[in-house]
C-alpha cells in the first residue's frame, strides 16, 4: 500500500497547487479589469491604431455640444538651434519641407562667417496639425540639436471677448439701420450715417483681429537657427572630431538613462513582486499543511 499512498499524496498535492494557481490568476485578472475600468480605456472596439484608444477630443466635444468657436484656441511657437553640416543645404531642405506640409517660408537668411563657413536662420509657418511632424523632420537634418523651445499661448479668452463685442456691434448696427429707414430729417440722416460709419469701422476692426488670431492658431511658427560645423582637415581628409565626440557623448547618455530607467522600474515593481511572493508563499504553506493533514488523517492508518 505504500506506493498507493505516495501516489494519492502526489495527486492531492498537485490538486492543491492547481487550485492555488487558479486562485492567484483570478485575482490578477480581476485587478487588471478594475484598473482598465478606472483608466477609461476601451478594449472592445477598434477606432484607430491598436486595441485600446483614448477618446477622440472632437467626438467628445461634439457629444457635449461644444462648438468650434468655444474650443480652446492655442498659438504655438517652436524654436530650434541646430548644428548642421551645411547651413545652406539645411535651409533648402526646410523650405521644401514647409511646402510639402502645406505651409510657407516666412523668412530665410544665409550669411557667411569666418573661414568661409555659412550660418543661417529660417522661419516657416505650418498647419497646427503638422507642427510636431515638422519639428521631427527638421531635427533629423541636424548633426546635433543645441536648443529646442516650444511656447504656447492660449487665446481662447480673446476669441470669446472679440466675438461678444462683435455681436454687440452688429446688433447696434442693425438698430441704426432701422432708425435710418424711418428717418426723414436731413440732420437725423447725417447723424445716423455717422454712427453707422463708426459702428461699421468697429465691426471691421474686430473681424480683422479675429481673422488674424485664427490664422495664428491655424498656422504654427517654427524658427530655426542653423550653424555650420567647421571642418578639420587632416592629411587632406575632412575630419569632424566635435561631431564624433558629441555623438558618442549622446549615445553614452542615452545608454545611461536607459539603464537608470530600467533600475527605477525594477525598484518600483519590488513591492508588487514581494506581495505576490508572499501570496504564493502563503498558498504553498496552506497547501503543504493540507497535504500533511490529509496524509495524517487518511493515509497514516494504511497497512
Amino acid at each position: 500500500m505504500q506506493p498507493n499512498a505516495l501516489t494519492i499524496k502526489r495527486i492531492i498535492g498537485a490538486t492543491v497547487l492547481l487550485i492555488v494557481f487558479l486562485f492567484l490568476v483570478s485575482l490578477f485578472l480581476s485587478g487588471l479589469n478594475t484598473a482598465r475600468k478606472k483608466s477609461g480605456v476601451s478594449t472592445i472596439g477598434l477606432d484607430g491604431v491598436g486595441v485600446g484608444y483614448a477618446p477622440n477630443e472632437d467626438r467628445v466635444a461634439e457629444q457635449a455640444g461644444i462648438s468650434q468657436v468655444t474650443r480652446k484656441k492655442v498659438i504655438r511657437h517652436g524654436s530650434l538651434s541646430l548644428l548642421v553640416e551645411r547651413a545652406e543645404d539645411a535651409v533648402e531642405s526646410i523650405r521644401g519641407l514647409a511646402e510639402r506640409l502645406e505651409g510657407f517660408v516666412q523668412d530665410a537668411r544665409v550669411y557667411e562667417t569666418t573661414g568661409n563657413i555659412k550660418n543661417g536662420t529660417i522661419t516657416i509657418r505650418v498647419p497646427e496639425t503638422k507642427f510636431n511632424e515638422a519639428l521631427s523632420e527638421i531635427k533629423r537634418l541636424a548633426v546635433s540639436v543645441e536648443n529646442e523651445t516650444i511656447a504656447t499661448e492660449d487665446v481662447s479668452d480673446q476669441f470669446v471677448d472679440l466675438e461678444a463685442r462683435l455681436k454687440n456691434f452688429k446688433a447696434e448696427e442693425a438698430q441704426y439701420q432701422k432708425i435710418m429707414e424711418r428717418a426723414t430729417d436731413v440732420a437725423d440722416i447725417l447723424s445716423v450715417t455717422r454712427e453707422l460709419s463708426r459702428v461699421r469701422g468697429d465691426i471691421e476692426r474686430l473681424e480683422g483681429q479675429l481673422l488674424y488670431l485664427s490664422r495664428q492658431v491655424e498656422m504654427s511658427t517654427i524658427t530655426v537657427t542653423l550653424t555650420s560645423e567647421a571642418d578639420v582637415k587632416v592629411f587632406g581628409l575632412k575630419w569632424r572630431p566635435l561631431t564624433i565626440a558629441k555623438q558618442s557623448f549622446r549615445n553614452m547618455l542615452s545608454g545611461l538613462t536607459g539603464s537608470v530607467d530600467t533600475l527605477i522600474g525594477i525598484l518600483l515593481y519590488l513591492p508588487i513582486i514581494f506581495f505576490w511572493l508572499i501570496i504564493i508563499g502563503i498558498g504553498v504553506f496552506i497547501g503543504s499543511r493540507l497535504v500533511g493533514w490529509v496524509q495524517k488523517k487518511f493515509l497514516s492508518r494504511a497497512p
